[in-house]
């Protein structure tokens, strides 16, 4: 699932944690390419940064649609509580220093 489409996967169904901090790991990989591609992970070479208006606008979208998500993750189990809390504080970091 790209991350892109976070807010959109399933029409009116929330998404579980899983998918949501799957959705997190592949937008921060597609965003900082270069790190990841140090780390031997080469998904998003071929989007080695372009920087332009249009491409940091959905970067920070996507990061606010995953920070959302992550909110709105009903659990009563604490590691849970506590992986969305990381996702959507994450996320909202990301989204604002774009």
């Amino acid at each position: 699932m790209s991350a892109v489409t976070v807010r959109s996967h399933r029409q009116g169904e929330k998404l579980n944690l899983s998918e949501i901090a799957d959705a997190y790991w592949v937008l921060l990989n597609e965003y900082q390419p270069t790190v990841f591609t140090t780390r031997g992970e080469h998904n998003f070479d071929h989007t080695l940064r372009r920087f332009d208006g249009d491409w940091l606008e959905k970067m920070s979208s996507s990061f606010r649609g995953i920070a959302a998500a992550a909110r709105e993750v009903e659990t009563s189990v604490f590691q849970d509580r506590v992986t969305a809390g990381m996702l959507a504080h994450e996320s909202d970091m990301w989204a604002t220093e774009i």
